[in-house]
């Protein structure tokens, strides 16, 4: 996928810090994996962001602005 195509997904590593309570008896800070703006994946700003690079016998070509989350694996295995 592309970079801005990474940006719109959410990503499952982020922590976000909020404010109240998780159950009805508690009030603190706690940290959360949750979906919103600022859990969004950050492309190539992340250590894990890798380039796809595609092998043609012994050449190597990298398509323009592709890659993927390397803490989730290669796409194709």
């Amino acid at each position: 996928m592309t970079e801005d195509e990474a940006k719109t997904k959410w990503c499952p590593f982020v922590r976000a810090i909020s404010y109240g309570s998780p159950s009805p008896t508690e009030d603190h800070m706690y940290i959360t994996n949750r979906e919103g703006p600022d859990s969004l994946c950050i492309g190539s700003e992340c250590m894990a962001w890798r380039t796809y690079e595609l092998r043609i016998g012994a050449k190597s070509v990298i398509p323009d602005g592709q890659g993927y989350c390397g803490l989730a694996g290669r796409p194709d295995g």
